[in-house]
């Protein structure tokens, strides 16, 4: 397996337990809040293409605010900053 491969298997299981942690302290969250909270925004839309997701599956923010989110299509896409703008 190359370093690449090494690396990207490491993301993406990152990514996993990132969203099993969001996703758990969401449910807690939203069981004990008298309201829902208030929608902030949204990026990307459903498809296939840069930018679009597939039934997206994992988050994960790194050191320097860029997104990666995983989905259905087995790929990782990055956001950059400012806007969540589409990177490589």
């Amino acid at each position: 397996m190359s370093d690449f491969q090494e690396e990207a298997v490491k993301v993406k299981k990152l990514i996993v337990l990132f969203a099993f942690c969001a996703v758990a302290l969401l449910s807690v969250s939203l069981a004990f809040a008298e309201d829902s909270p208030p929608f902030i925004l949204k990026w990307g839309e459903q498809g296939t293409g840069p930018g679009q997701f597939n039934t997206a599956r994992g988050i994960a923010v790194d050191q320097s605010g860029n997104v990666f989110v995983t989905d259905g299509s087995e790929r990782v896409q990055k956001f950059t900053q400012p806007h969540g703008s589409h990177g490589c």
